[in-house]
Parts: C-alpha cells; structure tokens; sequence
C-alpha cells in the first residue's frame, strides 16, 4: 500500500530536499484508469475525458535509490518499499509529489509577500490524495525507478473514485477549475463555531476551502505563539485574514471582487508539525499549517463552487 496525502484533512510536515527529476516516461497530464492492488496502474492510460482514477502530476527519482540498491539489492529495496518500512524513501516520496502537484498547478514559484509556494508549503485543498507508486517489480529491478505522482480522487465519502473530465482538459486545468470536476472541490456548511461539516459543492452550503500553506512562513512569530491549536483561536486574525485575501487573490483572482464572499482563514489544518505539543513559542525549524477559504453569512446558502465559477444563490 502506497503512502497517500488527503488534502482536505492532512498535509505533511518534511522538507524536501534533494528531488531529483527526471525526465516523465508518462508525461504531466496523463490519466490513468486502474490501479495493481493499491497502485496507479502505469498501463492503464485513457482519454482524461474517460472515467479515470488518477491524473499524472510528475515523475521523480529518489537521490538514495541507487546507493540503497547498491548495498541492498533491487529486489530487497523494492520489497522494504512496497512493505512501507523504508521510512527514509517514504518521507521523501510525500515532500517530492507534493512539490510535483504544485508545479503542475503553477503554485510552485508563485510569489507571495516574497515568499514561493514552495516556500509556503502551498497547495489546493480538495477531496483528492496524492498516490506515489514505484513501477512493477520486474521493471524496478531491471532499472526503471521512478517514483510516479499523480492525484487520486475521493468521493464526499472520502473513498476513491473516478472523474471524467471536459474535453481538451486534464489535471493541469485543475487550479483554473477547468477540468469541471465540483467534486474534487472542499465545501462545508458553516453553522456556528466548530460546527462546519462538509458539504457537497453541489449542494447548500455557505464555504469553501481554497488553499493551504506553512504560517511559519507567511506569517510572524507572534501570530503564531498567539494562536491556540485547540481551540482554533487568536485574540486577532487580522494577519492571517490578510494574508489569506493576498494568497486566494493571487491563485484565484477576482474570487473575492462581488463583496459576498469575506476570507476564512482560521482554520488550523491538523495537528502535526509545530503544533505536537505546542506550547506558544514559535519554533523556525517546524511548519504551522493553516487553511485559507471563503465565507458567506450563516443564512446566505449558494451551490456551486468559487473554484468553477457556478454558484447559484440558494433561498434562505
């Protein structure tokens, strides 16, 4: 079983270092329809316009592959691998299709306040995981070693499922909200404090989750020793507000122009990172992770979603 990362409710906390790319054996924007037990099946390739499981966000090599190999063997690393118990690859693979998925959404070198995406941390949230397979077994162990990313869909359920696209569209057209896919998207139905459960986008709901990035980096220290991770609260969220307008501004223009959508961005992602055991001291080594979204009043319902352009207002 492959290690996955689901947007909507987690992100991992690593630094990635030492990504090594290579040239893609199946480009950027393929679309993939069957997976080999819990896998992206690598030969499974159709039309993105076609129900399909996953879409191709990038290939990368592991930089310890061939020294692991060297003192292992093909075999024995592919099966440590595939058995999760080579930790070292595992942690590396998350950070590495991390970085390919923004660079396939152009998030990658987007500058905010001076700051890259990949400065932030930043990516899409959604009811999607990112899925990192290694080639069959026989084709590792004769030297086919990539690390295939590519982004997996998940039903409101949270179980996978497949999409179809519009046509000329793939997984690049994703942040633009071309591909036409609502349900790739984050609604919630926001009733009161704390109490904001999902919603489908087609459905009545009042927010909309757009983004998420390292606080570390985007906003002070002080904020973020201000900042209870348990109860979700600061004594100001004017910075955080501030800086969610400029991020959602800039990967979402004119989101926020009507006036009916105010920023949401007192979300705390999940624990992990600097909040394990958070005791109000910012720590530069560790990452904050929040979300940033859009909200309307309690009594103002819309379907649709901000990301595909079609809301419709629902009447109260």
């Amino acid at each position: 079983m492959r290690a996955v990362t689901t947007f909507l409710l987690v992100a991992a906390v690593g630094i990635l270092a030492g990504c090594s790319a290579v040239e893609p054996s199946i480009p950027v924007g393929t679309c993939l329809e069957a997976t080999v037990g819990e896998d992206a099946d690598f030969t499974s390739i159709v039309g993105c316009d076609e129900p399909h499981r996953y879409g191709v966000v990038g290939t990368a090599t592991w930089p310890d592959m061939d020294e692991a190999i060297d003192l292992d063997g093909a075999e024995f690393v592919w099966d440590e691998i595939s058995a999760l118990r080579l930790t070292a690859y595992w942690d590396w693979a998350d950070e590495a299709c991390q970085q390919s998925f923004r660079e396939s959404q152009g998030l990658d070198s987007l500058m905010i306040d001076g700051n890259s995406g990949d400065d932030l941390t930043l990516n899409m949230t959604g009811r999607f995981y990112i899925d990192m397979s290694l080639p069959a077994r026989d084709a590792f162990v004769e030297g086919d070693t990539a690390t295939l990313c590519s982004i997996g869909w998940l039903d409101p359920e949270g179980e996978r499922t497949s999409l179809a696209f519009a046509p000329d569209t793939d997984i690049r057209d994703f942040v633009s909200g071309e591909i036409g896919a609502i349900e790739a998207y984050s609604c919630f139905d926001r009733l009161g404090q704390g109490d904001q459960p999902d919603a489908e986008c087609s459905e009545p709901h009042n927010g909309e989750y757009l983004l998420l990035f390292d606080g570390g980096v985007g906003l002070s220290a002080d904020f973020i020793e201000s900042f209870d991770p348990v109860t979700t609260t600061a004594p100001d969220y004017s910075e955080l507000d501030e800086f969610c307008e400029t991020l959602i501004g800039e990967v979402y223009p004119g989101v926020l122009d009507d006036g009916t959508w105010k920023v949401w961005g007192d979300h705390l992602l999940s624990f992990g990172g600097g909040w394990d055991g958070f005791d109000g001291t910012f720590d530069p080594d560790e990452r904050y992770m929040f979300y940033c979204g859009v909200l309307r009043s309690a009594d103002d319902s819309v379907t649709g979603s901000v990301v595909l352009g079609d809301i419709v207002s629902v009447a109260g």
